[in-house]
């Protein structure tokens, strides 16, 4: 939703500017994807790229199916600190920190 100008007291405008917890608002169905922006309070919307769409589809289904890789990413991640957290010294978590590298290929 996207806020031009003055939202005069009383308008759908400003009610929703000012907080207004339910409203009642008809939107025309669109066959439109957009990103909404928040700066410095004020609201502004980017149309999807059809790359961006396909990527929005993916996550839907992703997350519709349970799990993403983000979240296993995140997983991964936490399991990781605990174990190198856990190491007894340095020496091991260098090691341990080699161990991954290796199996990503060396980076």
């Amino acid at each position: 939703m996207l806020f031009v100008g003055y939202q005069a007291s009383g308008t759908l405008g400003h009610l929703i500017r000012n907080g207004a917890q339910r409203v009642r608002i008809h939107v025309p169905q669109l066959d439109e994807r957009f990103v909404l922006h928040r700066s410095s309070g004020d609201l502004s919307a980017e149309k999807l790229s059809p790359e961006r769409r396909r990527a929005d589809d993916e996550l839907r289904a992703a997350l519709a199916s349970g799990r993403d890789w983000h979240n296993e990413y995140a997983q991964t991640v936490l399991e990781v600190r605990s174990a190198l957290l856990a190491a007894p010294d340095d020496a091991t978590r260098r090691r341990m920190l080699d161990r991954v590298k290796a199996a990503l290929g060396g980076r």
